[in-house]
């Protein structure tokens, strides 16, 4: 996860660079650096560590907010763990 996050904050961290030389206006609005994150639980007994992702990302200055969650049928019907964490 540390390595992940480091990533995510290097590609968003802009290079120095000059100015344009016509810059476009600015807006009253701020866009944020934004990472869109999509995941699955493959191991569903390790669930809260895939969670700590966010725990971390946020102690490292990201704001975190859930957009959406789908569940579906579980891949693999057999599996060990429990359904409702397998759907995710």
């Amino acid at each position: 996860h540390d390595a992940l996050l480091t990533t995510c904050e290097q590609a968003l961290t802009p290079n120095p660079s000059p100015p344009p030389p016509n810059p476009p206006p600015t807006s009253s609005t701020t866009t944020l650096p934004t990472v869109l994150v999509f995941y699955s639980h493959h191991r569903p007994h390790l669930a809260h560590r895939d969670m700590e992702f966010f725990e971390k990302a946020r102690s490292r200055g990201w704001i975190c907010e859930e957009v959406v969650t789908r569940k579906f049928e579980p891949m693999f019907p057999n599996d060990s763990g429990e359904e409702s964490i397998r759907a995710t």
